[in-house]
Protein backbone atom coordinates (compact mmCIF):
# COMPACT_ATOMS: atom_id res chain seq x y z
CA UNK A 1 0.00 0.00 0.00
CA UNK A 2 2.93 1.88 0.80
CA UNK A 3 4.40 1.39 -1.99
CA UNK A 4 0.86 2.31 -4.40
CA UNK A 5 0.88 5.39 -2.36
CA UNK A 6 4.35 6.91 -3.20
CA UNK A 7 3.89 5.50 -7.05
CA UNK A 8 0.50 7.90 -6.88
CA UNK A 9 2.55 10.53 -4.81
CA UNK A 10 5.41 10.48 -7.48
CA UNK A 11 2.68 10.72 -10.46
CA UNK A 12 1.15 14.05 -9.11
CA UNK A 13 4.41 15.81 -8.53
CA UNK A 14 5.46 15.12 -11.95
CA UNK A 15 1.81 16.16 -13.25
CA UNK A 16 2.31 18.73 -11.32
CA UNK A 17 5.48 20.47 -12.03
CA UNK A 18 4.76 19.73 -16.06
CA UNK A 19 1.81 21.02 -15.52
CA UNK A 20 -1.38 19.76 -17.78
CA UNK A 21 -1.85 22.98 -19.76
CA UNK A 22 -1.86 22.93 -23.68
CA UNK A 23 0.01 26.27 -23.94
CA UNK A 24 2.07 26.29 -27.21
CA UNK A 25 3.62 29.25 -28.01
CA UNK A 26 4.37 30.32 -31.90
CA UNK A 27 7.12 32.53 -33.37
CA UNK A 28 7.60 34.10 -36.50
CA UNK A 29 9.88 36.76 -37.99
CA UNK A 30 10.29 38.52 -41.28
CA UNK A 31 12.06 41.49 -42.29
CA UNK A 32 12.01 43.96 -45.04
CA UNK A 33 12.92 47.53 -46.65
CA UNK A 34 10.21 50.01 -45.49
CA UNK A 35 11.78 52.56 -47.68
CA UNK A 36 15.29 53.30 -48.96
CA UNK A 37 17.33 53.90 -45.55
CA UNK A 38 14.93 52.20 -43.50
CA UNK A 39 14.89 48.23 -42.65
CA UNK A 40 12.02 46.79 -40.44
CA UNK A 41 11.70 43.25 -38.72
CA UNK A 42 8.14 42.20 -37.85
CA UNK A 43 8.17 39.07 -35.11
CA UNK A 44 4.62 37.88 -34.30
CA UNK A 45 4.64 35.92 -30.30
CA UNK A 46 1.37 34.13 -30.72
CA UNK A 47 0.23 31.91 -27.40
CA UNK A 48 -1.88 29.37 -28.05
CA UNK A 49 -4.11 27.82 -25.20
CA UNK A 50 -6.09 24.64 -26.00
CA UNK A 51 -5.35 24.98 -29.41
CA UNK A 52 -6.74 28.52 -29.36
CA UNK A 53 -5.08 32.38 -29.57
CA UNK A 54 -5.36 33.81 -25.86
CA UNK A 55 -2.20 36.12 -26.91
CA UNK A 56 -0.68 38.10 -29.80
CA UNK A 57 2.21 39.73 -29.60
CA UNK A 58 3.31 41.86 -32.94
CA UNK A 59 7.21 43.49 -32.42
CA UNK A 60 8.34 45.88 -35.24
CA UNK A 61 11.98 46.64 -34.99
CA UNK A 62 13.54 49.78 -37.14
CA UNK A 63 16.96 50.46 -37.93
CA UNK A 64 17.80 53.59 -39.99
CA UNK A 65 20.88 53.92 -41.43
CA UNK A 66 23.10 57.34 -42.36
CA UNK A 67 20.88 58.50 -45.11
CA UNK A 68 17.70 58.06 -42.84
CA UNK A 69 19.38 59.06 -39.56
CA UNK A 70 18.71 62.76 -39.67
CA UNK A 71 14.08 61.85 -40.01
CA UNK A 72 14.64 59.17 -37.08
CA UNK A 73 12.35 61.57 -34.70
CA UNK A 74 10.27 62.21 -37.40
CA UNK A 75 9.43 58.71 -38.23
CA UNK A 76 9.62 57.72 -34.92
CA UNK A 77 6.77 60.26 -33.93
CA UNK A 78 4.80 59.55 -37.30
CA UNK A 79 4.42 55.65 -36.64
CA UNK A 80 3.69 56.37 -32.87
CA UNK A 81 0.59 58.43 -33.61
CA UNK A 82 -0.76 56.11 -36.24
CA UNK A 83 -0.71 52.62 -34.10
CA UNK A 84 -1.74 55.10 -31.19
CA UNK A 85 -5.01 56.24 -33.23
CA UNK A 86 -5.49 52.72 -35.03
CA UNK A 87 -5.61 51.16 -31.67
CA UNK A 88 -6.73 53.61 -28.71
CA UNK A 89 -10.35 52.24 -28.80
CA UNK A 90 -9.81 48.76 -27.62
CA UNK A 91 -9.75 47.92 -23.88
CA UNK A 92 -7.82 44.55 -25.47
CA UNK A 93 -4.75 46.56 -27.30
CA UNK A 94 -1.69 47.82 -25.57
CA UNK A 95 0.88 49.72 -27.82
CA UNK A 96 4.72 50.11 -25.91
CA UNK A 97 6.96 52.30 -28.06
CA UNK A 98 11.15 52.50 -26.78
CA UNK A 99 13.41 54.63 -29.18
CA UNK A 100 16.86 53.36 -28.32
CA UNK A 101 18.60 55.73 -30.35
CA UNK A 102 18.58 57.69 -33.27
CA UNK A 103 19.78 54.47 -35.55
CA UNK A 104 16.48 52.22 -33.81
CA UNK A 105 13.50 51.92 -32.47
CA UNK A 106 10.94 49.47 -32.02
CA UNK A 107 7.06 48.99 -31.37
CA UNK A 108 5.06 46.60 -29.44
CA UNK A 109 1.63 45.54 -29.86
CA UNK A 110 0.07 43.34 -27.74
CA UNK A 111 -4.27 41.77 -28.13
CA UNK A 112 -5.28 40.44 -25.02
CA UNK A 113 -7.69 37.38 -27.05
CA UNK A 114 -9.40 37.47 -23.70
CA UNK A 115 -10.12 40.74 -23.18
CA UNK A 116 -11.22 41.56 -27.21
CA UNK A 117 -14.73 41.06 -28.36
CA UNK A 118 -15.86 39.20 -31.17
CA UNK A 119 -16.59 42.34 -32.77
CA UNK A 120 -13.83 43.91 -32.48
CA UNK A 121 -11.47 40.59 -33.72
CA UNK A 122 -13.38 40.84 -36.41
CA UNK A 123 -12.69 44.74 -36.93
CA UNK A 124 -9.19 44.31 -36.24
CA UNK A 125 -8.98 41.57 -38.96
CA UNK A 126 -8.67 38.31 -36.73
CA UNK A 127 -11.72 36.77 -38.29
CA UNK A 128 -9.74 33.70 -39.48
CA UNK A 129 -9.15 30.58 -37.54
CA UNK A 130 -7.29 30.22 -34.25
CA UNK A 131 -5.61 26.93 -34.65
CA UNK A 132 -1.95 26.66 -34.45
CA UNK A 133 -1.36 24.92 -37.81
CA UNK A 134 -3.83 27.36 -39.96
CA UNK A 135 -2.17 30.98 -38.27
CA UNK A 136 1.53 29.10 -39.15
CA UNK A 137 0.78 27.96 -42.59
CA UNK A 138 -0.70 31.80 -43.25
CA UNK A 139 2.40 33.57 -41.54
CA UNK A 140 4.44 31.62 -43.85
CA UNK A 141 2.63 32.32 -46.76
CA UNK A 142 3.47 35.80 -46.67
CA UNK A 143 6.94 34.53 -46.00
CA UNK A 144 7.48 34.94 -42.18
CA UNK A 145 10.14 32.54 -41.29
CA UNK A 146 8.41 30.54 -38.11
CA UNK A 147 9.83 28.27 -35.41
Amino acid sequence: MRKVFSIFTIFIVILLSTGCSKEKKLECKKSSSVTQGVEMTQTYNITFDKNKINNLDIRLDFSLDDTTINMSQTFYDSIKQQYENEYKKYKGVTINSNKESDRSFNFKILFDYNVLTQEEKEELGFNGSEDYEANKKVLEEKEYICN
